[in-house]
């Protein structure tokens, strides 16, 4: 058994993502990000009955785990390993310590009905990290405050995704500069594609809870780009809409820019098409936005 070395072990204490590679039953690879921790010498995490890397675990226990530091893109871990055991005992509490660590919130907030929640422990068998100790020490000095801003962008955007579960619309649109630009490329025609400052945002989301009962994001996969004040996100937005009682389950993909602790720019894409439907029709949509009828 291979250990995880000393100086590696500080990315399993912050909120450095993982992706966790299993091999699907024709032998190709399946790959997933995930939150991670450690339980002694053992690498956990926490995942759903049912899903492709459940399964696949269940029928081939051998795994391969990347992680990248945040803070530091030239410091890595690689490990190869076996699953040693897959349990549920304790992994509600488990997901709710990964979401304090991860999101600063007491419980997991993407809880669906029907979730059977699942540990999964590996033994590593092969670890390989890279970092200053290799002599890889390729992060100019002004990397510190780099760092800072990727992370504070990070958590910006986590705190963004809370207001709207929250259903906080006056604390969503504050965390917006006065003069930020909020565009929307994929919008229909007679619908707004960029607009200017907190007024005219305010004006655009501030009945969606009043449309969307917002209830968790799935799948959510942050991408910390090469601009520490930069961040693209996945997710599939859950909910019900108010006014029909219909399901509200939407991809998006947000682009965030982040400066001296305001979102200056915010792109959101999203399929006009998928919105539509899942709103139950044209009027739904224009009164969720706040668009006339033209």
């Amino acid at each position: 058994m291979a250990t995880i070395p000393d100086e590696a072990r500080h990315l399993f204490e912050g909120r450095d993502f993982a992706h966790v590679a299993t091999v699907n039953p024709n032998g190709s690879t399946q790959v997933s990000p995930v939150w991670i921790a450690l339980d002694g010498d053992l690498v956990v995490f926490n995942t759903n009955e049912g899903l492709v890397k459940t399964k696949n675990l269940r029928n081939n226990p051998d795994v391969a785990i990347s992680m990248i530091s945040h803070a530091n893109p030239y410091e890595s871990l690689l490990i190869q390993g076996k699953v040693v055991e897959m349990t549920g005992e304790g992994a509600e509490e488990g997901i709710d310590a990964l979401a304090k660590r991860y999101l600063g919130v007491d419980s997991f907030p993407f809880r669906r009905p029907g979730d059977v929640r699942v540990i999964v422990k590996i033994r590593p068998e092969k670890v390989h990290h890279r970092g200053k100790e290799e002599g890889v020490d390729t992060m100019p000095e002004h990397d510190d405050s780099a760092a800072r801003l990727r992370q504070q962008t990070l958590e910006l955007h986590r705190g963004h995704l809370r207001n709207l579960l929250d259903k906080n619309m006056e604390a969503w649109v504050d965390a917006f500069a006065d003069d930020a630009v909020f565009e929307l490329p994929f919008a229909p025609p007679n619908y707004p594609q960029r607009l200017v400052g907190k007024t005219a945002i305010w004006e655009y989301v501030k009945d969606y809870p009043k449309r969307i009962d917002l209830q968790g994001f799935a799948e959510v996969i942050e991408h910390p780009t090469t601009e520490p004040g930069v961040l693209v996100v996945e997710a599939q937005v859950e909910g019900r809409v108010i006014a029909t009682g219909k399901p509200y389950r939407v991809r998006y993909v947000w682009v965030v820019t982040v400066e001296e602790g305001k979102i200056v720019k915010q792109r959101d894409y999203w399929n006009p098409l998928a919105v539509l439907e899942a709103l139950g029709g044209e009027k739904n949509m224009r009164d969720t936005f706040n668009v006339e009828e033209r």
